[in-house]
């Protein structure tokens, strides 16, 4: 286990040295800046955004709404019968 952990921390250095030196795409490198400042402040990390039924609808993607779904009064009899 510690070659592993060693590898992720030898990884961290290199990341953080590369991001210093402005190596990259600077949208990653602020994105990467971003996330360490908010793990530094202890943060909590953000939560996405969830899609409105318009949204998915728009998208191709049926969603039903769950008032329009039937009650199953007998689960038993709904499945085929009982077991027992």
């Amino acid at each position: 286990m510690m070659p592993r952990i060693e590898a992720t921390e030898a990884l961290a250095a290199i990341n953080s040295a590369a991001l210093a030196a402005g190596a990259g795409e600077a949208t990653e490198r602020e994105r990467i800046f971003a996330e360490l400042q908010r793990k530094a402040a202890g943060a909590p990390k953000p939560v996405p955004a969830k899609a409105e039924p318009a949204d998915l609808a728009a998208m191709g993607i049926g969603v039903a709404n769950v008032e329009d779904v039937p009650v199953i009064g007998d689960l038993d009899a709904w499945l085929g019968g009982s077991d027992g």
